[in-house]
């Protein structure tokens, strides 16, 4: 484990790294171009927007049943919540159930280990 000086309490450690990962996870979020399925989320994402179907995705018209609308879902309440699609817009709920997973993590843990071992456990 890792040994602290008297005057770094592990609690202010830990208010740290959490704020710390903040800006890690959120710099440079929209910069780079989508890659891979991204793309076709945020434009199913966007036809179920404009169309009004929130039940049947499509992708340029056509139906589109490969994967279950409920992140499409997610992503059409951000964009709605924001105001704007792009790239930024569709990345940040891969950051914020992120961090609800590691919060799950620590939770879970908490109940068979100790503070410590749980909060080194969720921030691997």
């Amino acid at each position: 484990m890792i040994q602290f000086a008297k005057s770094i309490k592990f609690n202010h450690f830990i208010w740290i790294a959490i704020l710390l990962s903040i800006p890690a996870f959120l710099l440079n979020l929209g910069l780079q171009s989508f890659i891979e399925d991204e793309s076709i989320r945020a434009l199913v994402t966007l036809e179920m927007k404009y169309s009004g179907n929130l039940i049947t995705p499509t992708l340029n018209g056509s139906y589109y049943y490969y994967k279950p609308p409920l992140y499409n879902w997610i992503l059409l309440g951000f964009y709605n919540l924001f105001g704007v699609a792009n790239e930024w817009t569709t990345r940040i709920p891969t950051v914020f159930f992120t961090f609800l997973t590691s919060w799950f993590i620590y939770k879970i843990n908490r109940y068979y280990l100790d503070k410590k071992t749980s909060i080194y456990i969720a921030f691997a």
